[in-house]
């Protein structure tokens, strides 16, 4: 018996990753700007969500650093903000 990868068993695959991307994107707006932190937000250039893990690129590495600082926070933040969708547990976070 074949094994069915996600995108083949859900049509709705690639509509799900846009809308846990956005959320997440939002998460971390969200969570810089409660902690004064909004201008690091103008350097993040995208966010992927994976099945159990965030990778966040950057544009300065500076900014990697500030944010890595924050991680226990991002983290919180990011699982609430899937957690609707699906059950998702961040187990680490990906700086670029």
């Amino acid at each position: 018996m074949k094994k069915l990868s996600i995108q083949d068993f859900n049509t709705n695959f690639r509509s799900n990753r846009d809308i846990e991307t956005a959320l997440a994107w939002n998460a971390l707006k969200k969570y810089l700007e409660e902690n004064n932190q909004s201008r690091v937000f103008a350097s993040v250039k995208s966010i992927k969500v994976g099945e159990k893990n965030i990778t966040i690129s950057t544009k300065k590495s500076i900014i990697n650093q500030e944010l890595t600082m924050m991680k226990e926070g991002l983290i919180r933040s990011f699982e609430a903000a899937i957690k609707p969708l699906r059950d998702f547990k961040c187990e680490k976070i990906y700086f670029n």
